[in-house]
């Protein structure tokens, strides 16, 4: 039922490229606290990320913040964009990335990456840091 709930979701913010009859939901691994799927039209091949926050979460996390830092991380390009969001969901633009394999990191090309990309990111976090005044 949660596949259907994230279908639904999508199609109510009226995202172009989805429609009930044609996309489908998959649940997602890596979250703790949250249910993710990646909702899909197999018409239009777009793709997005529901994430359902979990129940009882909201006192671990200030859900106005949390937003906040979201849209302020995907403004200066270091995190997804956000699509939608309504009371204990957000629909987050999809990634089409894997998780690193422990090979990866002893490649030198690979470690450089991810040393400017770490560097880069808190250099922009600066920036986000003096927006919300953290």
């Amino acid at each position: 039922m949660a596949q259907a709930r994230a279908i639904q979701v999508v199609c109510q913010c009226k995202l172009a490229g989805f429609s009930l009859t044609t996309s489908h939901a998959n649940k997602i691994g890596g979250a703790f606290t949250n249910d993710l799927f990646r909702v899909e039209d197999s018409s239009s091949g777009s793709a997005v990320i529901v994430r359902f926050f979990g129940h009882g979460t909201d006192q671990f996390f200030d859900r106005e913040e949390e937003h906040e830092l979201f849209c302020s991380v995907a403004e200066v390009g270091m995190g997804p964009h956000m699509l939608g969001s309504g009371e204990g969901w957000r629909i987050e633009q999809y990634l089409p990335l894997h998780p690193s394999k422990n090979q990866e990191f002893w490649e030198p090309n690979f470690q450089n990456g991810v040393l400017e990309t770490l560097a880069a990111f808190h250099g922009k976090m600066e920036k986000v840091k003096n927006q919300l005044k953290l």
